[in-house]
């Protein structure tokens, strides 16, 4: 965008520039804290330091803070190597560290002379009461090799002291990846972990009105507006500003003299961000009316529990099974065709709904699990199928899904979540899969993971070898798996994913 442009809406520069720059930085909560405690971790050689944050909330911009901070102190006596390309090997690592230091990498070293060369780097500042630190950034696309070559540096000490503060700086992937067993020795190590949050809705409107005003900008972002650019960016900070430059840009096109929510959709659409048209939305009324509606119904079932029961949970009553009402058998006798039991237990979920012991037995009782029946009478209370979950045997699994496959001779047993508990899911499943994956992560390679790019291959989602390694390759067919079954596009089996996969059913 031209700078003119900017002039002619009374700017005197572009106030959302992609560019990093430490000037004109916006703190929230978040950040300061953030920044206190890695300065707090660097200044006191605490080692290992973790920073995650999703694509654009602005990691980068974080980490310039800290330089700057750092270095502004003359007590810290800090040097430090910035990495910024991460992908690369350990023998590479090791060579840019060292040229960052403004050293020059021996000449056909190995790895360990390498190492060597560093160590006497550290030393000799140490000895002169300075500090170092090496910052790298997009941490999460190193392999796990090259990460564990970095836990060899922070095995240089002296005195007690460690020699070099190293800060990890990555997306969400780099916390799976350290999770790892092979870097279980690196992750003990981490004395300080942060995770950098998208901001707020009032953050995003102070934000954009900071940075509207570095600029000399009589401009602001009007409360509609900044609704509609929350919801569409979730307070990433990288597409705000994509999106905030395009509103001005529309403003100067429209000949507009104010952020109006029509510039700012305008913005959103040619971003491509805006997942929905805003008129689907509940407007605020219809949302509290909703929440009124939900209160008015839920708590005086609560309140007749309670004094049925005197017990926020069960009642204990010698009486046959109330009748179940709602979808399905309405009107039969809830423990129909089942065996009885002298005391029945119910339990009044939301009005109209009823569960009996019974119920629950025939849900569990398939798979020798009717022992748990009162737990999954607290997880209907609490609507937490968790809680039964955490319970179960570790050949089980239990899934929320909104539909049931056809006959297709997997085994399992569903339960009418939403009939009883008024919420999603529809119905949870209980049946003992054929694969049940532990551990999944980057760079890993086992049975479990094969079964599953054999199962992605058969269902054509899965292209390449099935050996069981875990690569890109494999998320991707995953996550086009559960886009076609309408599951979160997480690239992770989760319960659902594994359900769905290995039940027959199209989508």
């Amino acid at each position: 965008m031209p700078s003119d442009i900017f002039q002619a809406i009374g700017l005197k520069g572009n106030p959302f520039s992609p560019a990093t720059s430490t000037k004109g930085y916006f703190h929230t909560q978040a950040t300061q804290r953030i920044l206190e405690e890695i300065h707090f971790g660097v200044s006191q050689r605490r080692g290992f330091l973790l920073l995650i944050g999703e694509v654009g909330v602005g990691k980068t911009s974080l980490l310039l803070q800290l330089l700057e901070r750092i270095h502004s102190s003359p007590e810290d006596k800090l040097r430090s190597a910035w990495v910024f390309n991460s992908m690369m090997d350990r023998m590479e690592l090791m060579k840019t560290i060292i040229r960052d230091y403004g050293l020059t990498p021996a000449k056909n070293a190995t790895f360990s002379e390498l190492l060597s060369q560093l160590h006497q780097f550290f030393l000799e500042v140490n000895s002169n009461g300075g500090n170092c630190a090496i910052i790298i950034d997009e941490a999460h696309n190193f392999d796990i090799h090259t990460l564990e070559s970095l836990r060899l540096l922070s095995n240089l000490e002296s005195d007690e002291k460690k020699l070099v503060q190293i800060l990890l700086s990555g997306q969400p992937e780099l916390q799976v990846r350290l999770n790892c067993n092979e870097l279980r020795q690196l992750r003990s190590r981490i004395a300080i972990s942060n995770t950098l949050p998208a901001l707020s809705r009032d953050e995003v409107k102070r934000y954009v009105d900071f940075k509207l005003s570095s600029t000399s900008s009589q401009l602001y972002l009007p409360s509609s507006s900044c609704r509609l650019l929350h919801r569409s960016t979730r307070g990433n900070v990288r597409l705000i500003n994509l999106i905030m430059e395009r509103s001005l840009h529309a403003m100067y096109a429209l000949d507009q003299t104010t952020i109006n929510p029509g510039i700012v959709h305008a913005a959103i659409q040619e971003v491509g961000t805006f997942q929905q048209d805003i008129r689907q939305n509940y407007s605020f009324k219809k949302k509290i009316l909703c929440a009124a509606l939900i209160l008015a119904l839920v708590l005086p079932a609560a309140y007749l529990v309670k004094q049925q029961a005197g017990s926020p949970i069960i009642q204990g009553q010698d009486s046959a099974p109330q009748q179940q009402t709602g979808s399905g058998n309405a009107g039969t006798q809830a423990g129909e065709g089942m065996r009885t039991v002298e005391h029945d237990t119910v339990l009044q979920i939301v009005p109209d709904a009823s569960v009996t012991r019974e119920k629950l037995h025939s849900f569990l009782e398939p798979f020798d699990q009717e022992n748990l029946a009162e737990v999954m009478l607290q997880a209907l209370w609490v609507n937490s199928p968790e809680v039964l979950h955490d319970k179960l045997p570790d050949d089980l699994l239990l899934a929320g899904v909104h539909d049931l496959p056809d006959n297709n001779g997997l085994k399992f047993s569903a339960f009418p979540w939403k009939e009883y508990t008024g919420q999603s899911p529809k119905w949870i499943v209980l049946w003992r899969p054929e694969v049940i994956v532990q551990e999944f992560y980057p760079d890993l390679r086992s049975q479990e993971i094969q079964k599953i790019q054999e199962r992605l291959s058969d269902l054509g989602y899965y292209r390449n070898i099935t050996d069981g390694y875990l690569g890109s390759a494999t998320w991707h067919a995953l996550m086009d798996f559960q886009a076609a079954y309408d599951l979160e596009t997480s690239g992770t089996p989760t319960p659902e994913t594994i359900f769905w996969l290995f039940s027959g059913a199209d989508p």
